[in-house]
C-alpha cells in the first residue's frame, strides 16, 4: 500500500520547484542579455561606408542574422531551450558573414560572447527543471512506491493554444518576408530601368536625410544610410518619370524587414516548443513510473486541491492542479433563495502520481479514475483550508467551498475557515525554530530585520534597466539626463526603502510589534488571528487587516538573516503559544532613511547620468 504523504515531505518536496520570480527573472535576463550582445556588435564592428564606386548594396543576409538574435531574445520569455538553438545559430551566421565580409567583421573575442550567450539560454533551460533532490526530498522519493498511474482512454491535446500562436507568427513572418521581397525586387527594377543624373545637395535634413535639387530646378529629399553627403556636393543618383530619386551610393533597401520576419519565424517556433514540452510532460506522466502517496483531495471547477495525508483542519493545501474534467453541480439547502449551487465536491481520499513541486506533472485517482491535468503543477495554490471529509460523503458546509458566486480566494478564503496559525505547531516544525528563539525566558524580546547591504545593492542596481533602452531608442542632452537619472535615483530608493529596509519586527512571549512595508502595530498575541508565510515574506494578520514583513534565508541568496520565511513563522506561533498576559509586548520605532540611503542617492545620480549620456550619445 502507498505511504501517506505526510506535511513535512510535502514542505520538502515543493522545495523541487523553482520559484516563479526566479524563473521570470532568468527569463527577462535572456532578453536583456541578446540586447547586450547586439549592442557589444554595434559597438565593435568597423562602420560601413558607402560611396559612389562602392556603393552599399542590399544585404539581406545581415538582416536575418540579426533577426536570429532578435527570435533568441524574444524566445528567451517563452521557451528557453529554443532560444539556446536560436542563439547557436546567430553565432555560426555572424561568424560566416564576417569570414565573408573580413572589412566588418568585429573582434574575434565578440564570438567568445556570441558562444557565451547560446550556453547562458540552454542553462536557463536546465535550471527550469528545478534542482535536484536531497536531503529529505531525496529520502522520500527513495521510499516512496513507484508505478505507473491507471492509463486514460486518450490523452488531451493540451498545448492548443500555443500551436496557434506558433501558426499565427509563422504566417506573419511568411507575410513580411514576401512583401519585403516585393518590394525590394520592384524598386530595384525601377532603379536599374531610371536614368543616372547629377543632383545638388542643398540642405542637410537630420542625420540620415538630405535634401536636392534636380536638374528641372524641383527638390526632393533622400535618405541616406552610411555615406556622407555634405551640403553644396554634386551628387550621382538615378531619377525616373515615376518619382524615384536615388543616390548611386545608397541604393533602395528594405531588406531589413527581413529581421523581422526571422524573429516572428524564431517565436513561432519557441511557441511550439513550449506546446511539445506541456504533451511531453502529460504523456511521461502517465506512460512513466511515478512516486505514489496517499493523499485527501477536493475537486472543483476545473481544478483539484491536494492535501497531505495528515492534514488537520485549516491547514493550507499541499498543492493544486488544473483538470479537463469538472465535478457535478450539487444544490445546498439554503434559506437563501439566491445563494447559488456548490461547485465543489466534498473531501475524499485519493492516490497521488507525482511529486507535487511547481513545474513537475501529477495527477490523483479518484476511485480508479484518474484526473487529466491541463498543466504542470502551479507556484501558487488558492485552494480552500482543509476540512475533514463528511461522514455520508454528501457536500460540506458553504463557508468551506469554493461557489460560482463566492469571491473568496488565497488568503481570503484562509481566513474563512479555521487558521492554520490557530493550529498548534507540529513537532518537526518546533525542531526547526533557531533554539535562539524558542527559550524560556518570556521577556526575552527577539528582533528580526533584514541585512541592509543586499537592500543597498538592489537599490542601486534597480536603475540599470534604463540603460538598454536609452542608448537604442533616446538622444538625451546632459541636463535630461541629470533630471532622469535624479528622478529614477529617487524613487528606487523610496521603493526599495519600503519594501527591503524598512520591515522588522520584535517579539516576546506577551506579544509582537511589526514594521511591515506599509503600516506598523504593537499587539498583544491576543490581537493576531493568524501567521502565514511565503516564500520570502511572513504576514501577520489581524482584526484590521495584515502587515507583511520580508524574510530571506541563507539559501535563498537575496539575504542573511539566517531566518527564512517558514522559520520566522515557526518562531512567531511558536511564541504566541506559549504567550503569557501578564508580559508586555514589545515596543519598536519606525525607522526613517538612513543618511546612508541619501548618500546613495547623491552618489548614484551623477553615475547613472554620465552612463545615460553617454549611451544616448552614441
Amino acid at each position: 500500500m502507498a505511504a501517506l504523504l505526510l506535511t513535512r515531505d510535502a514542505r520538502a518536496l515543493r522545495a523541487l520547484g523553482r520559484p516563479r520570480w526566479l524563473s521570470r527573472a532568468l527569463r527577462v535576463t535572456i532578453m536583456a542579455a541578446a540586447v547586450a550582445v547586439l549592442t557589444l556588435h554595434d559597438a565593435t564592428a568597423p562602420t560601413r561606408h558607402c560611396t559612389d564606386s562602392a556603393p552599399c548594396a542590399p544585404d539581406p543576409v545581415s538582416a536575418m542574422t540579426v533577426g536570429l538574435l532578435f527570435a533568441a531574445g524574444v524566445a528567451g520569455l517563452l521557451h528557453p531551450r529554443t532560444a539556446g538553438w536560436l542563439a547557436a545559430a546567430f553565432t555560426a551566421a555572424v561568424v560566416s558573414y564576417d569570414l565573408s565580409h573580413p572589412a566588418l567583421a568585429s573582434p574575434t573575442w565578440v564570438y567568445a560572447v556570441d558562444l557565451g550567450f547560446a550556453g547562458f539560454c540552454f542553462a536557463v533551460a536546465a535550471l527550469g527543471r528545478g534542482p535536484h533532490p536531497s536531503g529529505a526530498a531525496r529520502a522520500w522519493l527513495a521510499d516512496a512506491r513507484h508505478e505507473r498511474p491507471p492509463t486514460p482512454r486518450a490523452l488531451p491535446r493540451i498545448g492548443v493554444g500555443w500551436l496557434v500562436v506558433a501558426a499565427m507568427c509563422l504566417l506573419t513572418a511568411v507575410g513580411v518576408a514576401g512583401a519585403t521581397w516585393h518590394r525590394q525586387a520592384t524598386v530595384a527594377a525601377r532603379e536599374d530601368a531610371a536614368v543616372p543624373l547629377t543632383v545638388d545637395v542643398v540642405a542637410r535634413v537630420d542625420a540620415d536625410t538630405v535634401r536636392v535639387r534636380l536638374p528641372d530646378r524641383r527638390f526632393a529629399e533622400l535618405a541616406v544610410r552610411a555615406a556622407d553627403h555634405p551640403v553644396g556636393q554634386r551628387m550621382p543618383a538615378r531619377v525616373d518619370r515615376n518619382g524615384v530619386v536615388q543616390p548611386i551610393s545608397d541604393p533602395y533597401d528594405v531588406t531589413g524587414w527581413f529581421a523581422l520576419a526571422v524573429a516572428a519565424a524564431g517565436v513561432a517556433a519557441a511557441c511550439r516548443g513550449r506546446a511539445a514540452d506541456r504533451f511531453a510532460g502529460l504523456r511521461e506522466l502517465f506512460t512513466q513510473p511515478q512516486p505514489v502517496s496517499q493523499v485527501y483531495v477536493r475537486a472543483g471547477l476545473g481544478v483539484t486541491a491536494v492535501y497531505p495525508g495528515d492534514a488537520r483542519p485549516g491547514e493550507p493545501a499541499a498543492t493544486e492542479l488544473s483538470c479537463l474534467s469538472a465535478p457535478p453541480v450539487v444544490d445546498l439547502p439554503t434559506d437563501d433563495p439566491g445563494a447559488g449551487r456548490v461547485l465543489i465536491l466534498p473531501t475524499r481520499p485519493a492516490l497521488l502520481y507525482g511529486v507535487p513541486a511547481a513545474g513537475r506533472w501529477c495527477t490523483v485517482v479518484v476511485d480508479g479514475d484518474p484526473v487529466l491535468p491541463t498543466g504542470p503543477v502551479p507556484a501558487d495554490v488558492h485552494a480552500p483550508p482543509f476540512s475533514e471529509p463528511t461522514a455520508d460523503g454528501g457536500p460540506e458546509p458553504m463557508s468551506a467551498q469554493w461557489t460560482d458566486d463566492d469571491e473568496l480566494s488565497g488568503l481570503d478564503a484562509a481566513l474563512a475557515a479555521p487558521h492554520r496559525g490557530d493550529l498548534p505547531l507540529r513537532p518537526e516544525e518546533v525542531a526547526a525554530i533557531d533554539p535562539a528563539d524558542s527559550d524560556d525566558n518570556p521577556y526575552q524580546v527577539h528582533v528580526h530585520a533584514q541585512a541592509r547591504p543586499i537592500g543597498y545593492t538592489l537599490i542601486a542596481g534597480t536603475p540599470l534597466v534604463l540603460l538598454t533602452p536609452v542608448g537604442l531608442l533616446v538622444t538625451l542632452s546632459t541636463t535630461a539626463a541629470v533630471l532622469l537619472a535624479a528622478v529614477v535615483m529617487a524613487a528606487s530608493c523610496a521603493v526599495g526603502f519600503r519594501l527591503l529596509l524598512r520591515s522588522r519586527l520584535a517579539w516576546n512571549r506577551g506579544g509582537v510589534a511589526v514594521v511591515g512595508a506599509a503600516g506598523s502595530a504593537r499587539l498583544g498575541w491576543q490581537q493576531v488571528r493568524g501567521i502565514e508565510y511565503g516564500r520570502h515574506d511572513v504576514t501577520i494578520h489581524t482584526t484590521d487587516g495584515g502587515l507583511v514583513v520580508a524574510a530571506h534565508d541563507h539559501s535563498s541568496g537575496l539575504g542573511r538573516t539566517g531566518r527564512g520565511a517558514e522559520q520566522l513563522a515557526h518562531a512567531l506561533r511558536y511564541a504566541k503559544e506559549m504567550a503569557r498576559r501578564s508580559v508586555d509586548p514589545p515596543r519598536l520605532a519606525v525607522p526613517t532613511a538612513p543618511a546612508a540611503l541619501y548618500l546613495l542617492w547623491l552618489a548614484g545620480t551623477p553615475a547613472l547620468a554620465w552612463t545615460l549620456h553617454q549611451l544616448s550619445a552614441r
